[in-house]
């Protein structure tokens, strides 16, 4: 059952807000995309003024969907414990929530709530209590003439409260519910009930000052969270039997399977969970080395990526993305350590150069070659330089592949590299246990003494 009613404005910030609302950042969009035009909110603000606003905030009352699963379908235990953990969960008053937003969470805080509370400026025409048009110019609320926050205060805000949902319909009303910007692939699968959305959301959230340095990673549009689940495919070797499908390509399709074979599992790694637990703890150590490295970067030489003000201006493009990735790989799987983040990295970087100028000269002297003896054309295919600008596509596994193995196989044998990495060397487990033996010898001699 759902009610929809018109609620003054006042009202509306007094009983929806950040105290009072959860925002659950596995289903909605960060907060940001508002940011990149102030007019949305002005014309948000000027539409309540008017009357003109005809797509409602929609909530669910956690409280009283709890009531009504523990009625209806009392066997939910995962709904239970969705709505259970809403209610537990402290705000920032100290205070547990009611509601959860599914649509208009930035016209409910970005555009009410922080205008209200003086947060942002307003700039243009409002209509006053006496229904006059008055101008306005870059002013708070609390600035604003008497009889214009009299109109504010009371315009109404239309609210839709639903009261008998399970925590799985909670992703199909947020995303049947859009208005104005569009959820892009990314924001649509993330919303799905899948424990793959936190474990990559963590992710990123835990790293962004590494992925802020990439070329089409906003944190904003999820674009971070997707590059994050892209190298996931192509990272890890096996997946449990509800990841059959999944594959190893990085186009829309993939991406889909990844999320939604794991809507089924409690958890991540429960039995039954396309996720194999051994696999992502090895793309975490990965990610580990791949985050450390670009923040190490940015932080020893700051004019690689920012400019004299420190704002970042040259982001790292997708090629050197994915070989700084396959380096960092490398470096996990067989043990190196990494001595000399710079010297690293400028190896991967001049490596990368290399190879793609040496095999587009490779391809034009095919070309000359086949046109001289009348033959068919090579393949750009089996041309480094035409693989590695080819890996994003949806349909681009096997040159992805080809290029890595080849890039792989170079870096390897690359003088630079091996002197800012150096092999540690892994003790076997014959090793392992002589080690410990000596070392509880010394331990009984110094205690016998």
């Amino acid at each position: 059952m759902e009610t929809t009613q018109n609620v003054p404005a006042y009202k509306v910030v007094s009983n929806y807000n950040p105290s009072t609302v959860y925002v659950d950042p596995d289903i909605q969009r960060p907060l940001g995309n508002w940011d990149k035009d102030t007019d949305l909110r002005y014309s948000a603000l000027r539409a309540y003024n008017r009357n003109r606003m005809t797509s409602p905030i929609v909530l669910a009352d956690a409280e009283e969907c709890l009531r009504f699963v523990r009625k209806t379908q009392p066997d939910d235990t995962k709904s239970i414990n969705y709505f259970e953990n809403v209610l537990a969960k402290d705000n920032d008053k100290g205070r547990a929530y009611r509601y959860i937003v599914l649509d208009g969470q930035h016209r409910l805080l970005d555009v009410l709530y922080k205008f209200f509370n003086n947060d942002w400026q307003y700039t243009g025409k409002l209509l006053d209590a006496d229904g006059k048009l008055v101008d306005i110019d870059n002013q708070y609320f609390n600035q604003m003439p008497i009889r214009v926050k009299d109109s504010l205060n009371d315009c109404f805000i239309p609210i839709r409260v639903f009261d008998d949902l399970d925590e799985a319909e909670l992703p199909i009303l947020f995303i049947d519910h859009q208005k104005g910007v569009p959820l892009n692939e990314q924001q649509k699968r993330r919303a799905e009930p899948t424990p793959l959305t936190p474990w990559i959301r963590l992710l990123g959230e835990q790293n962004v000052d590494a992925t802020s340095l990439l070329r089409g990673c906003a944190t904003a549009t999820c674009e971070n969270e997707e590059l994050i689940a892209k190298l996931l495919i192509t990272t890890v070797r096996s997946w449990g039997e509800a990841g059959s499908s999944i594959g190893n390509k990085v186009g829309d399709s993939s991406l889909n399977k990844l999320y939604y074979s794991g809507i089924e599992s409690l958890s991540i790694f429960a039995p039954g969970s396309p996720y194999v637990k051994s696999e992502f703890r090895r793309f975490e150590d990965i990610f580990d080395k791949f985050a450390y490295t670009l923040t190490r970067l940015d932080r020893q030489c700051l004019t690689r990526f920012r400019n004299k003000r420190g704002n970042i201006s040259k982001r790292l493009g997708t090629s050197p993305t994915w070989c700084l990735w396959w380096a960092m790989e490398l470096i996990v799987d067989e043990g190196y350590s990494i001595n000399d983040v710079t010297l690293t990295y400028e190896s991967i970087i001049d490596l990368l150069a290399s190879m793609k100028n040496k095999s587009i000269v490779r391809y034009a002297k095919d070309v000359e070659i086949s046109e001289l003896a009348g033959s068919a054309s090579p393949i750009k295919g089996d041309y480094f330089f035409h693989q590695i600008v080819s890996i994003n596509g949806g349909g681009s596994a096997p040159l992805r592949i080809k290029a890595r193995n080849s890039f792989v196989k170079a870096l390897k044998r690359n003088a630079k590299f091996n002197q800012g990495c150096s092999i540690v060397p892994i003790p076997t487990a014959e090793q392992l246990t002589l080690q410990l033996a000596s070392t509880e010898a010394t331990v009984m001699q110094e205690h016998t003494l």
